[in-house]
Parts: structure tokens; C-alpha cells; sequence
């Protein structure tokens, strides 16, 4: 392995490390009723500033990065694939944030505790 994979690795490393630790407390925060870990209100442009998750917006630019790193590597990460998946759901019969953060949760086989937020 050449130094610039082993830079790609250690970034990589670095930035699946970052998306573990924001992922269930994000994913908990919206199972509690806190909107807006899935992209939902990114269309309102300047409406969205009530909406505001800084931590939400990180995830999905980490999960993005971890995307490109790994397709360029030919591989993928499952947990970063299906979050994105669940971030393109925003038609009128689609289930909610919270429903969906709940869902994935259960996948990851973790519990959602609703009381945390």
C-alpha cells in the first residue's frame, strides 16, 4: 500500500469513526420528535434556519464523503448506504422522520428509547 492509500484509509477511518458516534444519539433525537436528521426540510432554503440540526447535517455530509471514499475503493458501507436511502424519502406516503429513525434503530439492533432527547 502505497502513502496516499494509507492517507485515503486513515481518512476513511476517521470519518466512519465520526459517523458511528453521531448516528444513534441523532437517530434517538429523532425518534423523540426532533425532525430534520433525514434531509426533510433542506427545500425550504431560508425557512429551513428553524429547523436547524447542525449534528443531523454533519451525518449526512460524513455518510456522503464515507460514499465517495468507498466507491472509489469499489466497496461500500452498508450503514452509510441505507442511511442515505432513508434521506431520499420525502414523497406524501413515505413514513416519517421519526418513524423511519425508529425503523433503523431496530435494524441497526438497537432499541429506540423515545425518552432521550
Amino acid at each position: 500500500m502505497g502513502k496516499r492509500e494509507s492517507i485515503r484509509f486513515k481518512e476513511l477511518e476517521a470519518l466512519e469513526t465520526e459517523f458511528r458516534e453521531l448516528l444513534v444519539p441523532c437517530l434517538r433525537q429523532c425518534v423523540a420528535g426532533r425532525w430534520g436528521i433525514f434531509g426533510t426540510y433542506d427545500s425550504l432554503g431560508a425557512d429551513r434556519r428553524y429547523w436547524n440540526w447542525p449534528e443531523a447535517d454533519r451525518l449526512r455530509e460524513l455518510a456522503n464523503s464515507i460514499r465517495e471514499i468507498r466507491r472509489d475503493l469499489g466497496e461500500k458501507n452498508a450503514i452509510c448506504e441505507e442511511f442515505l436511502r432513508i434521506c431520499l424519502l420525502h414523497r406524501a406516503n413515505d413514513p416519517g422522520e421519526p418513524k423511519a429513525a425508529k425503523a433503523f434503530l431496530k435494524s441497526l439492533g438497537l432499541a429506540a428509547r423515545e425518552e432521550e432527547v
